[in-house]
């Protein structure tokens, strides 16, 4: 799972990845994010939270940063 994080692709991947590994380094951040997601991918969670949260319609880059800190929150909540 580590290493799928490292190399995920996805843009809500990638912003989730992004700011953990900013706050934790690299490799602790990969480590948390491959214990919380196993799979190498919270993609499908954060949509389907998005969707919750707004009905289908992200509105402004702050509506996908708080979805993506709800997720980083997760992830910190590990360690």
């Amino acid at each position: 799972a580590s290493e799928r994080w490292a190399l995920e692709t996805n843009a809500w991947n990638r912003a989730l990845r992004d700011r953990v590994v900013s706050r934790l380094g690299l490799r602790q951040g990969i480590e948390l994010l491959a214990k919380r997601f196993p799979s190498g991918s919270a993609a499908e969670e954060i949509e389907q939270y998005a969707r919750m949260r707004r009905s289908d319609q992200i509105e402004s880059d702050e509506d996908i940063s708080d979805i993506v800190d709800h997720f980083v929150r997760e992830v910190f909540d590990l360690s």
